[in-house]
């Protein structure tokens, strides 16, 4: 697998085949909990002691 992706991704006309996925790095977000406190980020709640981590729609409508 490692080698296709490198393939497809060493040729511009095939990186359109390649799938990427983005989503919020939990980790990272729990790492720094003091980041948060300070910059709130709408849709993103931290609660200490618990192992719940959720993201929610902030604004959007559903269709």
């Amino acid at each position: 697998v490692d080698a296709v992706l490198a393939l497809l991704e060493s040729k511009p006309d095939l990186e359109r085949f390649i799938r990427v996925k983005k989503e919020v790095n939990k980790d990272a977000v729990l790492n720094e909990p003091e980041f948060f406190a300070d910059n709130p980020v709408p849709g993103i709640k931290i609660v200490q002691g618990k192992e719940f981590f959720s993201v929610e729609p902030h604004n959007q409508e559903l269709m």
